[in-house]
Protein backbone atom coordinates (compact mmCIF):
# COMPACT_ATOMS: atom_id res chain seq x y z
CA UNK A 1 0.00 0.00 0.00
CA UNK A 2 1.50 3.11 -0.87
CA UNK A 3 -1.07 5.63 0.58
CA UNK A 4 0.32 6.09 4.38
CA UNK A 5 -3.55 6.82 5.35
CA UNK A 6 -4.92 3.50 3.35
CA UNK A 7 -1.56 1.56 5.89
CA UNK A 8 -2.55 3.14 8.86
CA UNK A 9 -6.37 1.93 8.59
CA UNK A 10 -5.31 -1.59 7.52
CA UNK A 11 -2.70 -1.45 10.37
CA UNK A 12 -5.79 -0.27 12.79
CA UNK A 13 -8.36 -2.79 11.31
CA UNK A 14 -5.53 -5.90 11.26
CA UNK A 15 -5.69 -5.37 14.66
CA UNK A 16 -9.65 -5.80 15.71
CA UNK A 17 -10.11 -9.56 16.86
CA UNK A 18 -12.44 -11.37 13.69
CA UNK A 19 -15.37 -11.09 15.37
CA UNK A 20 -15.05 -7.15 16.37
CA UNK A 21 -13.67 -6.09 12.67
CA UNK A 22 -17.14 -5.93 11.59
CA UNK A 23 -18.61 -3.85 14.35
CA UNK A 24 -15.27 -1.53 14.27
CA UNK A 25 -16.08 -0.59 10.68
CA UNK A 26 -19.35 0.51 11.53
CA UNK A 27 -18.36 2.16 14.25
CA UNK A 28 -15.71 4.10 12.19
CA UNK A 29 -18.25 5.12 9.77
CA UNK A 30 -21.08 6.39 12.46
CA UNK A 31 -18.30 8.07 14.36
CA UNK A 32 -16.90 10.11 11.15
CA UNK A 33 -20.58 10.72 9.84
CA UNK A 34 -21.43 12.42 13.24
CA UNK A 35 -18.17 14.16 12.97
CA UNK A 36 -19.06 15.38 9.87
CA UNK A 37 -22.25 16.34 11.05
CA UNK A 38 -21.25 18.30 14.15
CA UNK A 39 -19.09 20.88 11.88
CA UNK A 40 -20.89 21.42 9.63
CA UNK A 41 -23.83 23.10 12.42
CA UNK A 42 -20.82 24.21 13.64
CA UNK A 43 -20.05 26.13 10.83
CA UNK A 44 -23.73 27.42 9.78
CA UNK A 45 -24.29 28.54 13.66
CA UNK A 46 -20.66 30.91 13.11
CA UNK A 47 -21.77 31.61 9.70
CA UNK A 48 -25.67 32.96 10.48
CA UNK A 49 -23.86 34.77 13.95
CA UNK A 50 -21.36 36.12 12.29
CA UNK A 51 -23.09 37.73 8.93
CA UNK A 52 -24.76 40.27 10.86
CA UNK A 53 -21.15 41.61 12.31
CA UNK A 54 -19.59 44.41 11.05
CA UNK A 55 -16.05 45.55 11.93
CA UNK A 56 -14.85 48.77 11.68
CA UNK A 57 -11.31 49.92 11.38
CA UNK A 58 -10.29 52.74 13.59
CA UNK A 59 -8.51 55.65 11.81
CA UNK A 60 -5.46 56.32 13.03
CA UNK A 61 -3.63 59.47 13.74
CA UNK A 62 -0.64 59.02 11.21
CA UNK A 63 -0.79 57.19 7.93
CA UNK A 64 1.72 54.93 6.71
CA UNK A 65 3.47 57.45 4.36
CA UNK A 66 3.72 59.91 7.56
CA UNK A 67 5.62 57.01 9.31
CA UNK A 68 9.85 57.15 9.36
CA UNK A 69 12.05 54.51 8.45
CA UNK A 70 14.76 53.63 10.32
CA UNK A 71 18.03 53.77 7.91
CA UNK A 72 20.37 52.61 10.79
CA UNK A 73 20.61 50.78 14.03
CA UNK A 74 22.25 53.63 15.59
CA UNK A 75 18.87 55.79 14.80
CA UNK A 76 16.68 53.18 17.09
CA UNK A 77 16.49 53.67 20.78
CA UNK A 78 18.55 52.33 23.33
CA UNK A 79 16.23 50.58 24.98
CA UNK A 80 15.09 49.18 21.71
CA UNK A 81 18.56 48.37 21.10
CA UNK A 82 18.91 46.43 24.39
CA UNK A 83 16.03 44.42 23.86
CA UNK A 84 17.24 43.35 20.61
CA UNK A 85 20.30 41.54 21.77
CA UNK A 86 18.49 39.88 24.57
CA UNK A 87 17.46 37.78 21.40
Amino acid sequence: MENPRHSEAFALFSAQSGKRRSEYVVDCILQAQQENRLEETIRKVLSETLKDITLAVPETEKTTTDLQTTKSLSDLPDVLLSSLDEI
